[in-house]
């Protein structure tokens, strides 16, 4: 992992297939990161604050995160779950 000067916030592990981890932080983005390759596979930039936490829903097909611009954002997962 790559990841330079910022202050992580959260993050969530997930059991899904791929097996991944959700990172969110104060450079205002929230990272996928699948564990078994160790690449980052989706990057949201959509909050204009830092993002205090993330998780997905208990199916796994989406993910939301929460940030200090008062929003809630939910995403279609990038990974495909279902293999």
């Amino acid at each position: 992992l790559q990841m330079e000067n910022i202050l992580l916030q959260g993050n969530f592990f997930s059991s899904f297939p791929p097996m991944t981890l959700l990172i969110s932080s104060t450079d205002k983005q929230v990272k996928v990161w699948e564990l078994s390759t160790m690449d980052c596979v989706k990057t949201f930039e959509e909050h204009s604050d830092q993002v205090w936490g993330v998780a997905y829903n208990e199916t796994g097909n989406l993910l939301c995160s929460v940030s200090d611009d008062l929003s809630l954002r939910c995403y279609v997962c990038p990974l495909d779950k279902s293999k």
